[in-house]
């Protein structure tokens, strides 16, 4: 039987994963991030456990122990969580962030993927392994996108590459080629 790890922030994501890899015939093995992972979680995990977000080391072990070679980290994770008390970093997490040029989500995704990809448990991405979750490519509605909204689709499609190469935001809102909101997620 395949093993899969998942290791578990906030939302619906990660129970949505976990019961699709029971569905698919993997053992899944949770790493719920405590005070973030849904308990819903135990209804479609082999087997988990409730580690602190900042012990990357009893992340690791977990993973090793129940010999997990590939994981999926779903679920949002918030940055604030690095300022907080409940979060009490391991050395092995604390080394990794003193580590990184800068202390973007892209830094500390790609440090903590690099870490455990070094231990022999390779990433998966998530919408690789549920295809289903994506948007099927192509118009969606009953009316194609006129010229105009073509314009706005090209121009909201610059404006939210560059949001998220800051990381400052995941979504725009465009009218009439303007940025009328953002959001991050």
């Amino acid at each position: 039987m395949q093993i899969i790890g998942i290791i578990s922030g906030l939302g619906d994501l990660p129970a949505i994963i976990a019961r699709d890899a029971r569905e698919r015939g993997y053992r899944v093995i949770t790493v719920a991030l405590e005070g973030l992972a849904s308990p819903e979680l135990n209804n479609f995990s082999d087997e988990i456990r409730w580690i602190n977000a900042g012990k990357l080391g009893e992340i690791i072990s977990t993973l090793e122990n129940f010999d997990v070679k590939e994981a999926i980290m779903a679920g949002k994770v918030p940055k604030a969580l690095l300022y907080k008390s409940g979060i009490t970093p391991d050395l092995r997490a604390v080394k990794l962030l003193f580590s990184l040029k800068d202390r973007s989500d892209d830094s500390i995704l790609n440090a903590i993927t690099k870490e455990l990809e070094t231990e022999g448990i390779s990433i998966l991405n998530t919408t690789s392994f549920s295809p289903h979750l994506l948007t099927p490519e192509g118009v969606l509605t009953k009316s194609k996108p006129s010229k105009d909204e073509w314009k706005d689709v090209e121009f909201g499609w610059k404006i939210a590459k560059g949001v998220g190469s800051l990381d400052i935001g995941q979504a725009v809102v465009v009218k009439g080629e303007q940025t009328a909101a953002g959001h991050e997620a």
